[in-house]
């Protein structure tokens, strides 16, 4: 979906697993399972195992925005890559809620990263990634290596956001400062 058609309903996971959900759309704007849940959605119990999900501004695991929605006791396991901003379950939590939730695999972008949330300007509780994050692409052309850009085992950049009993267990690769 999008901002204005967004995910506004509720979805149970129900102790199902979804296995495999391929997403190959490097040129798009966005990629993940949900591209925009709202005020009112709530996620569910949902587990994703072996995603391969490539996105181009934006990709999240589970969801791309969330933007008033609420995401809890869900999980993604797999890769998730996106040019600029991504996040192995939500590539950004604008005013949502993420709880009990958590990622493991790998996650790469291009300028904001994060295991679990590649931005987050809301609320994170007791959730959690185990993923490794990559620069990618290494750098961009014109500016310092990994000049403005932003890495983190669970959230790469937090606004006014909150947390609670939140956790990481991975790496960041390939990082390189300006000069080194």
């Amino acid at each position: 979906g999008t901002l204005g058609n967004s995910f506004i309903g509720s979805l149970d996971g129900n102790g199902f697993t979804i296995t495999g959900l391929f997403i190959d759309r490097p040129g798009e704007g966005q990629a993940g399972l949900f591209g925009w849940i709202s005020f009112g959605a709530e996620l569910t119990g949902l587990r994703l195992e072996a995603v391969d999900i490539s996105g181009g501004s934006l990709a999240g695991g589970l969801v791309v925005t969330n933007f008033g929605g609420t995401v809890q006791n869900s999980h993604v396991a797999g890769s998730v890559s996106g040019n600029e901003i991504a996040g192995g379950l939500v590539a950004r939590n604008l005013s949502g809620t993420v709880q009990g939730s958590s990622a493991t695999g790998e996650v790469s972008g291009g300028d904001s990263v994060g295991g679990l949330v590649g931005i987050n300007w809301s609320t994170i509780r007791d959730s959690g990634s185990d993923m490794e994050i990559e620069d990618d692409p290494p750098s961009t052309p014109g500016r310092p290596q990994n000049a403005g850009k932003q890495f983190s085992g669970t959230v790469s950049i937090t606004g006014s956001g909150m947390f609670n009993g939140v956790r990481d267990t991975g790496a960041v690769d390939s990082l390189r400062l300006p000069g080194a």
